[in-house]
């Protein structure tokens, strides 16, 4: 936002003024939530109120390589002032997603001269840059309404920013709300956060200006994001254990936001939900540790979640099975367009309906409050400690024993599975867990080589549940697109469900064997 610095965790779990790091919460709005924000008491009433018109180029190499390793550089000047030139950089992946590096110099002109920057940042950009020349890549201009306000024992600048990004001949109107952490601790920052996304209907962005600036210039989709493994030295104590599972989770999650929210890219959801489930299996992990932490209210409100998002996914999933299957066949009878029209039409709404609960208050209150129980750390016994301390051999016995639970888990479920369609379902959902679990703690155990093999093994087996699966989902979804489509679409739905049955018999076979598999791969962290 500003030069300002707002830092890092305190030893009581709050954040003091560090020099090269920022605290900022982006949100979204229209014209119409800024008018309703500017007339508000808050702004009115806060101190240091003035208003600016802020102008910035942003610089680059022609490959891009700043971008690529998610540094900012750019040049901004406000009226008179001397110009300010600045990097951000990614924080670290423990402090959530609203933390950054920043380091501003005052600067004589419109070009970056690295030799302003302190000796660390300017290797930094050296190294990234390379030989390769920097360009203006796109400009900016916007107009910032800015105060100080109180919140709690701290103190937050907040504000509002309306302008536009201009690429070349492409422009883009930019409506932003942004709070910056000045001093005190990020939990009164989160709590002001939360309270101005209720009154003002404020929403989370995660898309940074220069990221928007980017897409505008290239005219990129959002990129999607994949879950990164946790590192095994990050569960040393509890308190690291919480931090690493909880923010992993969280930065899946948010990395995919911007592309449901811009694209109908399938992907997309697929990995919000996968990324909520995840984070779901952690904190049952954790509530068991510490169950009176507010574990088990987030895990309930990640399940919401992910439900809400469920039928974009089933959609998604059933057009793509039947686009590739039944409708695909040369014995499909000739009403396929209607049909494929009716889950098209499907497939819109449940898209409409998935952004509605992100653009509604769940996304952002989800988000906020998982990054509240992250600041306020109400697991610990002891307030301003670190949390119990864990000795390597120690964390293996507690995480061993986790997965040990998990295991015994799918096997009771695989016991009761039998040939119910529920049975399936349940022993699905805790192989996904243990999937989770693995994904969660194997780098404390055994070789690189049996962890693989044991993850393909449930991965394998847990892709053939989830094909049964999507046939069963797909039963119920022939039987609403009856309901629409009336009994003219008797004679396809009647192919689709006889290649369904088909498709049912091969898959129960491929499961059975790929149980067996499963059943005789060695526990690597036995």
């Amino acid at each position: 936002m500003s030069g300002s610095a707002a830092g890092g965790p305190s030893p009581n779990g709050g954040a003091s003024k560090l020099e090269g790091q920022e605290i900022e919460i982006k949100f979204r709005t229209d014209a119409a939530g800024l008018a309703l924000l500017l007339d508000a008491p808050l702004l009115n009433a806060a101190t240091d109120l003035q208003t600016e018109t802020l102008k910035a180029t942003y610089f680059d190499t022609p490959s891009h390589g700043l971008r690529k390793k998610g540094i900012i550089l750019r040049i901004r000047k406000s009226g008179d002032d001397e110009p300010v030139l600045g990097m951000k950089g990614p924080g670290a992946a423990s402090d959530g997603p609203f933390h950054r590096k920043e380091v501003e110099v005052i600067c004589s002109g419109q070009k970056p001269d690295l030799a302003l920057f302190d000796k660390a940042t300017k290797r930094l950009l050296e190294r990234t840059i390379g030989d390769q020349p920097l360009a203006a890549k796109f400009k900016m201009e916007f107009k910032r309404l800015s105060g100080l306000v109180p919140s709690g024992s701290s103190v937050v600048e907040v504000a509002v920013d309306q302008g536009s990004v201009t690429a070349g001949k492409q422009r883009l109107p930019l409506a932003e709300v942004e709070l910056e952490l000045v001093s005190g601790c990020k939990a009164d920052l989160l709590d002001l956060a939360m309270r101005l996304s209720k009154d003002f209907a404020l929403r989370l962005d995660f898309v940074s200006k220069a990221e928007k600036g980017f897409r505008t210039l290239l005219a990129e989709k959002p990129a999607l994001a994949k879950a990164v493994p946790l590192k095994s030295k990050s569960l040393a104590t509890f308190d690291d254990a919480v931090t690493a599972i909880l923010s992993n989770t969280l930065a899946h999650f948010v990395a995919n936001w911007a592309g449901l929210r811009e694209s109908d890219e399938p992907e997309s959801i697929h990995q919000m939900r996968i990324a909520l489930r995840r984070m779901r299996c952690g904190l049952a992990i954790l509530n068991r540790a510490a169950p009176g932490a507010g574990f088990g209210e987030l895990r309930d409100d990640a399940g919401k979640l992910a439900t809400a998002f469920g039928p974009a996914r089933n959609a998604d999933a059933l057009r793509l099975s039947l686009l590739q299957g039944a409708l695909a066949s040369m014995d499909c009878p000739e009403s396929r367009d209607a049909l494929r029209a009716m889950l098209d039409k499907r497939r819109v709404a449940a898209y409409a309906a998935a952004r509605a609960q992100l653009d509604g208050p769940a996304g952002t209150e989800f988000v906020l409050k998982v990054q509240g129980v992250l600041a306020r750390r109400g697991w610990r016994e002891t307030p301003g400690s670190s949390g119990p301390k864990i000795s390597k051999a120690a964390a293996r016995k507690l995480f061993r024993a986790e997965l040990n639970r998990l295991r015994s888990r799918v096997l009771k479920r695989e016991k009761a599975a039998g040939v119910s369609d529920q049975g399936r379902h349940k022993l699905r959902i805790a192989l996904k867990n243990l999937r989770y679990g693995v994904d969660f703690f194997a780098g404390l155990f055994g070789s690189a080589k049996s962890r693989r093999a044991y993850a393909k093994r449930l991965a394998d087996l847990q892709d053939l549940l989830g094909l049964r699966n999507d046939i069963v989902v797909a039963r119920v979804y022939l039987k609403e697109l009856r309901d629409e489509m009336g009994p003219e679409a008797d004679r396809i739905l009647e192919f689709i469900r006889g290649w369904y049955a088909r498709e049912a018999e091969g898959a129960d076979k491929a499961i059975g064997k790929s149980w067996k598999k499963f059943q005789r791969e060695d526990i690597f962290w036995a």
